[in-house]
């Protein structure tokens, strides 16, 4: 059948992939095509032990303004995030434009899911698995973890070469390395879109393993980079915080994002006029 490129088609198209849905008596927020599931941060964890419990294979993605604009030019990380169910909102951008659709959402991280699924998994005595950084980290991030959840089993971590590609042999490594540690539940911090693709791969490989990939989450525990403080993390300013600590790095990616975020807002305010050019 011949596809319908016709302006008022595309339009619909678009109209659609930013239209947040229903889904039994909620409303599920949906922007570019991704459908936020997991509400809270009370929510996520209560829905990733499910998985664990019922030993289903899964992996979580932490949508913000960054893996947005990634989704809109790399099909692989589109893929990847398509065929996940859990997704929560990471970035404080995505709770203000739920907001405006009457969506209530609590940013979620993967950095702030890392000390309490740690926990909840101690108590039902599932093995974990970290994948990330460097040795010195993880071993600095083990730790501080035992100290603080003393009845955490570690089934083993895994730092990999410098520029790790998640579709290399290294890559094949670690998921036989997993598989053989009997590990649960697996903590990736490889930084987007790597992690999340190693996720979906490793998923794939290995039966009831669930993974979360959870950014620079390891070297906050660990303490070799500091977080910001709570309170900037509630108002939406962590992202202040962050800029300030590596501008060199962050100011290109955060100019990028922001003038990214008025494209979507402008999408999720007006949606798409036909003929109208969304880049002007």
């Amino acid at each position: 059948m011949e596809q319908d490129l016709s302006p008022a088609s595309l339009t619909l198209r678009t109209n659609e992939m930013n239209s947040s849905v229903r889904v039994g008596d909620r409303m599920h927020f949906r922007i570019n095509g991704v459908d936020i599931t997991l509400r809270s941060q009370a929510q996520a964890i209560s829905s990733i032990l499910s998985r664990l419990k019922s030993n289903r294979s899964f992996y979580i993605c932490t949508l913000n303004l960054d893996h947005l604009l990634m989704l809109e030019s790399d099909p692989v990380f589109k893929r990847v995030y398509y065929k996940t169910d859990l997704i929560t909102a990471d970035g404080q951008p995505i709770v203000y434009l739920a907001k405006k659709e009457g969506v209530e959402l609590q940013r979620t991280t993967g950095a702030g899911l890392v000390v309490p699924l740690c926990a909840a998994v101690a108590n039902i005595q599932l093995p974990v698995y970290f994948v990330g950084t460097s040795d010195e980290v993880l071993r600095a991030c083990i730790t501080a973890l035992r100290w603080e959840v003393p009845a955490l089993a570690i089934a083993g971590t895994y730092a990999p070469p410098f520029g790790f590609d998640p579709f290399n042999a290294a890559a094949d490594e670690i998921i036989e390395n997993i598989r053989k540690s009997g590990a649960k539940l697996c903590f990736v911090g490889l930084g987007a879109p790597k992690q999340e693709i190693f996720c979906e791969r490793a998923a794939a490989a290995i039966p009831g393993l669930g993974l979360i990939p959870v950014g620079a989450a390891l070297e906050y525990v660990a303490r070799t980079k500091t977080r910001a403080p709570e309170w900037m993390q509630q108002i939406g300013f962590e992202w202040v915080w962050r800029l300030a600590s590596e501008p060199r790095r962050l100011a290109p990616r955060y100019f990028k994002n922001a003038i990214f975020f008025l494209k979507v807002w402008k999408r999720k305010s007006y949606g798409a006029v036909p003929g109208h050019d969304e880049g002007s």
